[in-house]
């Protein structure tokens, strides 16, 4: 799939949030600090900033929950959870990285490309159906995260899967946030 900021290469980046390591519930709140801080900073208006900061709960909450990393022999910390918020022009990137276990590579890739291929009132009844029907899962979910991420973004998401060997894989997910408000 093509990265919405390809075209922006050359575009200024200005870097809000880039954390690598474990995601551990005691460094949720100083990652979500550290993204409040940043784009405070910046000046955004209040919508884009509520959208932003949404989007990365979300995003840190999955990693927290379904990162496989505490399972993995990861002593050069190559594949360790990474996050990161970088803004181009008006617009932001999101970028999480963690390792799942390969038994849940197929049944991750149907979810994502479900919701990639739906438009928003699509994933609002799919979401609807999840809440009401789906039973929570141990980790304490309905597997409602991809979609409230899609939903909350308002854009098409990204993911790439990469094999580290016969049990993991590392998953990364890429987010845009285009900013529409830019008066």
């Amino acid at each position: 799939m093509p990265n919405t900021f390809t075209k922006h290469a050359m575009a200024e980046k200005k870097i809000i949030l880039d954390y690598k390591g474990p995601v551990k519930f005691e460094m949720i709140e100083f990652l979500l600090n550290k993204v409040k801080k940043g784009m405070d900073s910046l000046g955004e208006k209040k919508i884009i900033k509520k959208k932003v900061f949404n989007l990365m709960v979300e995003i840190i909450e999955n990693i927290y929950k379904h990162s496989a990393n505490n399972e993995i022999n990861n002593k050069d910390n190559i594949f360790q959870s990474r996050i990161s918020l970088e803004k181009y022009e008006n617009n932001y990137l999101i970028t999480a990285g963690n390792t799942i276990s390969n038994r849940n590579i197929e049944s991750l890739r149907r979810r994502l490309d479900q919701v990639i291929q739906m438009n928003n009132k699509g994933l609002k009844i799919l979401y609807e159906e999840k809440i009401t029907k789906e039973p929570f899962s141990e980790k304490g979910g309905a597997g409602l995260g991809i979609i409230t991420i899609a939903i909350k973004s308002d854009n098409k998401l990204n993911y790439s899967i990469i094999s580290i060997n016969d049990n993991f894989s590392y998953f990364e997910l890429k987010v845009t946030i285009l900013n529409k408000s830019k008066f």
